[in-house]
């Protein structure tokens, strides 16, 4: 009998263990199926899409975690120039990354907190998007990629804020594919694994 409850002890622990690994099935990275039109939130944009990708990661107790989210821009503009009074129609591509932390909501276990550190956004804007125009002169590039940052950052910090709580996060059997729900305006998002 004392050996049965010592064999009890030792596989209880390592049970549990592996019912919290299996509730985390959303940690890897994730790239949504479709990319999301931002266009009314890139001031002045004529179009604009971001592909958004997720990147779970545990800590060590399991019950939280870090996130990182990146958000690949493609924006179509008319931009000021410098030389005429015609607006400069240009198409960039830029990254947008941030790191944050998971945690799950307390009310619902499937449901996820991300919070966000906005302080260590970073966005760059491809250059050669940029130059690749051939409309913009040499001085006006400089100026023109850091009113490009701050208008994908100004969209990026939306998605940011749409993300910080998802709800009813769901991964198939076969862990290749991931959906969850936002809010505001309540949409389901679907993801492969990467």
């Amino acid at each position: 009998m004392k050996k049965i409850g010592a064999l009890a002890a030792l596989l209880l622990p390592g049970l549990a263990l592996l019912s919290s690994c299996n509730k985390a099935e959303f940690i890897g990275e994730w790239k949504a199926v479709n990319p999301v039109n931002v266009t009314a939130e890139v001031n002045g944009a004529e179009s604009a899409s971001e592909d958004v990708i997720l990147a779970f990661s545990e800590a060590q107790g399991k019950t939280a975690g870090k996130v990182e989210m990146t958000g690949k821009f493609k924006v179509s503009i008319a931009l000021p120039s410098d030389s005429t009074a015609a607006p400069v129609p240009v198409t960039f591509t830029a990254d947008a990354r941030c790191d944050g932390s998971w945690t799950p909501d307390s009310d619902d276990d499937d449901d996820l907190l991300l919070a966000f550190n906005y302080d260590a956004i970073t966005v760059t804007v491809d250059k050669n998007s940029l130059a690749g125009t051939g409309k913009l002169s040499p001085d006006q590039l400089t100026s023109t990629e850091e009113l490009c940052r701050m208008k994908v950052e100004n969209a990026f910090r939306s998605t940011l804020s749409r993300y910080s709580v998802v709800d009813d996060v769901e991964v198939s059997k076969d862990k290749t594919s991931m959906n969850l729900e936002l809010k505001n305006p309540k949409e389901k998002v679907y993801f492969t694994r990467r």
